[in-house]
């Protein structure tokens, strides 16, 4: 037997709930301890099908990768491009597809029910029932077999375990996607095989497992557990001589291949056996070394989130009741905008919480968002490894080989693990475990999407502060600062500046701690300060902290983006109104409408922006409308803004006569054309979607005369006069404001005869 060199992770792989197949790695009931049953599918060797009582290896390697693999990923959809490369490489042609069904309806002959091979919407999926596949009997029988305490008893089961090995693990299949399954299950296997050879040395079994010692120190010799349970044995048995001479090949084998002296357990039985001891007076085994806590310490003041904090209750003692189970490991992910507090909640909850996990608590900010780069996921495991007690010099180097030491360490383990600050799914998927007893944490301001698709991750989105929340923050923050006690009209306009943002919250109390001689008044009229020149972004700033600078915290998720999602982000700037949507974005933007969509829908995974409830609209809380603000001043030149903000006015001028039309065809007084129609226009196939169209826009129709009247183009706001006049009737305040700024245009203009050919009547 030997070690399997593991190969690159797995390729494009989606999870789907099977609701009638219970989870691949349900532990077996207690009864099936000791027995070696017939399983459907076999992999720890040559892959083999059971049929008919016979166990039969699927003719022809094509069909013996493709079983290989979807076994490897069972209850798990594998995409036909990942099947595709296993089984004919990444230089497949156009017709690899075709050839890939005719070897699924070949497998399907196969087996003992065709409909186990099914197609969903990510690929291909085999559904493999409890104690079907040896695999995961041996890792049921194992993992019962460390509940025990009787050393007879757990080296019967061990032997039952190892029994269902008959060579390395899916034994032939040269493919990526299985090869880290296959080093998992190596290194499992070799773990169980040093269990067992402690538990049958417990029992006095020195000169029974002596022989079997040796083999495996030959088979594995860089695996300093196999020559420290010889040695013991040895030793036990009278032979010193011998156990010190294995000592000192061990030794040289470690110093010659690796580079390393043995470590301080193997010494220190060098040592001992030296001293003239008959014998260790325990058996050697894993050494044991303090529960990791390592979560940062509380945010101050934290106030709110009773429903995310219920709701984080509520899945882990789904996890606690299901642990003895050996599902899959819990994962959820706590997802929100810039600044909201993900980090505090989490931190919060498993501060709170920590009784649930006996094994310690891991943490890790990942800086997928801040001024330094995101870690490598190598760098992650092995900070988690030596947490837990492992070596630096005898760690993996290759990620593979990390993400499954890891796994089997923590197998079993009650743990909390948090994932802080995750940039995207593929950076959190190698630190995943594979035991739900370990509790996982992800805070994130992408949604994570492919989390939840593939490895069954629960979302929990994080919204800003309700507003008396915001107010409870407030107070606790500034309690004892000789301002603390503000007035409520004083408290709600602070809020409002701060956009219930608990990161802007903080800042703003810290500056009224600070600021010893300015009052909140001029607080709250510094961050009031016209946002169209970011004021309340310098304002938002504590020193030189990035950490505490609202700007910074937004810049960090903007960086992230695409070119094109981060043009339409800019432009969102320029837009004179609260909600945009799609098409007002493709006129600002220039870029057509399928290409718009597709960057809102990255904006919004990112918690740029929310999705509104009307269909293809969406709004940003005013601190990222006021950098979306800035960003577009910054980036553009004054030529590029007015020419983007025409096409806006070009547009809803358009639309808003296309609605019009619809809504009143035949108006007493003729209203005015607009200057072009070459936009993609709102369908506005009747009345009632006409109507509803104005109603949706009419916020943003009466921002954007606000602001062309502003901007000296008195001809918009004179041409949304006349177009919207007969729908504006309904609503006088609206009315009043459009017709007042176009007559208040055209007397600029000393034009009279441009308001009168307009046709707008009083309100």
């Amino acid at each position: 037997m030997s070690t399997v060199d593991s190969g690159a992770t797995s390729g494009n792989v989606g999870r789907v709930a099977v609701p009638a197949t219970p989870d691949r790695r349900a532990v077996l009931p207690s009864s099936c301890l000791g027995e070696v049953l017939t399983v459907l599918f076999q992999v720890l060797g040559p892959i083999r099908i059971a049929r008919h009582g016979d166990a039969v290896a699927p003719p022809g390697r094509l069909r013996q990768t493709l079983l290989g693999v979807l076994l490897a990923r069972a209850n798990e959809q594998v995409s036909v491009g990942a099947l595709a490369e296993a089984l004919w490489g990444r230089a497949h042609d156009d017709k690899a597809v075709g050839r890939l069904h005719v070897q699924v309806h070949r497998l399907r002959l196969l087996l003992d029910d065709a409909s186990r091979l099914v197609y969903g919407p990510a690929g291909y999926l085999l559904r493999i029932h409890e104690g079907e596949l040896d695999a995961d009997r041996f890792t049921t029988l194992v993992a019962e077999a460390e509940a025990l305490a009787d050393p007879e008893r757990r080296a019967g089961a061990l032997r039952a375990a190892l029994r269902l090995w008959r060579g390395l693990p899916y034994e032939g299949i040269d493919t990526d996607l299985v090869a880290e399954e296959s080093a998992r299950l190596s290194d499992l296997r070799l773990a169980a095989m040093e269990d067992r050879f402690e538990a049958e040395l417990a029992c006095g079994r020195s000169a029974t497992v002596t022989a079997e010692l040796a083999d495996a120190v030959s088979r594995h010799p860089l695996r300093e557990r196999f020559p420290a349970l010889l040695m013991t044995a040895l030793s036990r048995g009278g032979r010193q001589a011998e156990a010190l001479r294995v000592f000192r090949d061990a030794r040289r084998r470690l110093i010659d291949e690796v580079g390393i002296e043995p470590g301080p357990e193997l010494c220190s039985l060098h040592a001992r056996i030296l001293a003239g001891e008959s014998g260790p007076s325990h058996v050697p085994g894993p050494a044991r070394r303090e529960a990791p806590a390592q979560l940062p310490p509380n945010a101050r003041g934290f106030t709110g989130r009773d429903k995310e904090i219920a709701a984080l209750d509520r899945l882990a003692d789904v996890t606690a009741s299901s642990a003895e189970q050996a599902e899959a490991a819990s994962i959820v992910a706590i997802v929100g905008t810039a600044g909201v507090g993900k980090t505090a909640l989490a931190v919060r909850w498993g501060r709170r919480e920590r009784g649930r996990f006996a094994d310690g608590q891991l943490y890790v900010d990942l800086c997928g968002y801040g001024p330094a780069k995101p870690v490598p996921p190598e760098d992650v495991l092995t900070g988690f490894l030596l947490a837990l007690g492992e070596e630096r010099d005898r760690l993996p180097r290759r990620l593979p080989e990390l993400a499954a030491r890891f796994r089997t360490l923590v197998e079993g383990r009650r743990m909390l693990l948090l994932l802080d600050n995750a940039h995207t799914a593929d950076q959190v998927r190698p630190l995943l475990p594979g035991t739900s007893s370990v509790f996982v944490l992800i805070t994130s301001r992408d949604a994570l999407t492919g989390l939840g698709v593939r490895d069954g991750a629960h979302r929990l989105g994080l919204d800003r502060l309700s507003t008396a929340e915001a107010g409870e923050l407030l107070r606790v923050l500034t309690g004892d600062s000789p301002r603390g006690h503000l007035a409520p009209r004083v408290t709600a306009a602070l809020i409002e500046r701060c956009a219930r943002l608990p990161l802007a919250l903080r800042i703003a109390a810290e500056l009224m701690r600070e600021r010893h001689s300015a009052t909140v008044a001029d607080l709250v009229a510094e961050l009031a300060t016209d946002q169209a020149a970011c004021g309340v972004l310098d304002a938002l700033a504590v020193g030189d902290d990035e950490q505490a600078s609202v700007r910074a915290v937004f810049s960090w998720s903007y960086r992230r983006l695409p070119a094109d999602a981060a043009l339409i982000f800019r432009m969102c700037g320029l837009h004179p109104g609260r909600l945009v949507c799609v098409l007002t974005l493709a006129a600002l933007s220039g870029a057509p409408k399928s290409v718009v969509e597709r960057c809102f829908d990255e904006l919004a995974s990112a918690h740029l922006v929310d999705r509104a409830p009307a269909p293809g609209s969406y709004r940003m809380h005013d601190l990222l409308r006021a950098y979306t603000t800035e960003l577009a001043h910054d980036r553009h030149s004054a030529e590029e803004r007015r020419a983007a903000r025409a096409r806006l006015i070009d547009y809803y001028l358009c639309a808003a006569t296309a609605a019009m039309n619809v809504l009143d065809p035949d108006p007493v007084v003729p209203r005015p054309q607009p200057p072009s129609d070459d936009y993609a226009l709102p369908a506005l196939p009747d009345r009632e979607t006409a109507l509803w169209w104005l109603d949706h826009e009419r916020p943003n129709l009466v921002a954007l005369a606000r602001f062309a009247a502003a901007d000296d183009q008195p001809h918009v706001p004179v041409l949304l006069s006349g177009i919207l006049a007969g729908y504006l009737r309904s609503y006088p305040e609206d009315a009043n404001t459009v017709h007042e700024l176009a007559r208040a245009a055209a007397s600029r203009q000393h034009r009279p005869a441009l308001l009168s050919r307009s046709g707008h009547g009083a309100p």
